[in-house]
């Protein structure tokens, strides 16, 4: 006191235009979360075998991509930090493209090697190591953008990952970094930040 009416009156108006972003986010997320429920009441939680199978044949492209392993690294056959921040870079890239799946069990040319390599005690333990990566690296509000499961091919385990596009940007965040990814034809890449605020501001002018 005494008020400076011009800045009270700034101030108020960033409040309001803060709100109504707000707003505009959880409305845009709630339309998702419908086009989500009505896509499962389409399709099954876990993707069917021949999905699965003919998402395989078709080979990688923008919006599906495969991993050998969950943690394993098959050169040296340890469990490898690298190959976990492998498959979660490519989870932040379907959620800030355009979606799309994930499969792991399956090899670069489409050979099916299931989940046993991991060493697991069995799949459900390997789908709660992956949610726990996911909720720490990721963030448990992405969650509702994507669909886990296992399937079953050639008597093998396959773990699917179903994703929609989130409606906020999603960033892998390890090392106390939080790091863009976006599809780029069958690959991922990593944006500047410069560049990560150009692509959400034309994806949200979409």
């Amino acid at each position: 006191k005494p008020f400076q009416i011009d800045e009270v009156l700034a101030r108020v108006e960033a409040q309001l235009d803060a709100h109504d972003r707000i707003r505009e986010m959880q409305e845009k997320v709630e339309q998702l979360n419908e086009q989500l429920d009505a896509r499962n009441e389409e399709d099954d939680d876990v993707p069917r075998a021949e999905r699965v199978r003919a998402l395989i044949e078709s080979g990688e492209t923008e919006t599906c991509e495969f991993k050998s392993t969950i943690r394993r690294n098959l050169k040296s056959g340890k469990n490898d930090k690298a190959m976990e921040k492998a498959w979660l870079k490519t989870i932040v890239a379907l959620l800030n493209s355009e979606g799309g799946t994930l499969l792991i069990g399956v090899d670069d040319g489409g050979g099916i090697l299931g989940l046993d390599v991991d060493q697991f005690s069995n799949d459900d333990h390997a789908q709660l190591h992956v949610n726990n990566l996911i909720r720490n690296h990721i963030g448990p509000e992405y969650a509702q953008f994507i669909r886990i499961g296992i399937c079953e091919l050639d008597e093998k385990s396959v773990l699917t990952f179903t994703c929609s596009r989130s409606g906020p940007p999603s960033f892998l965040k390890l090392d106390d970094a939080e790091d863009v990814y976006i599809r780029m034809g069958p690959g991922s890449r990593k944006l500047t930040t410069r560049e990560a605020m150009e692509y959400f501001e034309a994806r949200e002018s979409k």
